[in-house]
């Protein structure tokens, strides 16, 4: 017995794929809970689309500084 990932959301999943990441080249982002486990998955797909600036910001410095290390 499985939960399925349509279940969670209340929508159909979103495919998100590498051409996605282009309106974000030489963009300037904020990223909020940039510590967490989908803020820090989320910086590392930003940061591979080569944006101008990428400002990380989270509440506990210790999971940001295992972010950036």
């Amino acid at each position: 017995m499985g939960v399925e990932l349509t279940a969670l959301l209340g929508r159909a999943e979103m495919g998100f794929g590498p051409q996605g990441l282009d309106c974000l080249r030489g963009a300037r982002i904020v990223i909020t809970g940039a510590g967490g486990s989908i803020g820090s998955d989320l910086c590392r797909h930003v940061v591979s689309a080569s944006p101008a600036s990428l400002v990380l910001i989270e509440r506990h410095e210790n999971s940001l500084h295992d972010l950036l290390t």
